[in-house]
């Protein structure tokens, strides 16, 4: 299971699910328009984002496989692997 959101990136960089953007884009339109095109398809990581000292990332869990390999689950085992978690929650 991924313990946090840098080794995460890692990971589906290297099975080609992450797009990177290197280019300066807008937060007002821009990642929008791209994560839009993507269509669900890939996480988006935008490198440089006018005006901000952060990175920003879209789409991380954007589909089933991802989103199976974020909580350490097989695609079949999501909806159990949730309850159950819901359910052991400190209230």
């Amino acid at each position: 299971m991924t313990v946090d959101m840098r080794s995460f990136l890692q990971q589906i960089k290297k099975t080609n699910d992450l797009f990177t953007v290197k280019k300066g884009v807008s937060t007002k339109y821009e990642i929008a328009a791209v994560t839009e095109k993507l269509d669900g398809s890939k996480a988006a990581l935008f490198e440089n984002v006018k005006g901000s000292k952060f990175k920003l990332v879209s789409n991380l869990v954007g589909s089933r496989d991802r989103f199976a390999q974020a909580i350490g689950a097989k695609k079949s085992d999501i909806n159990q692997k949730i309850v159950k978690a819901i359910s052991s929650a400190k209230k």
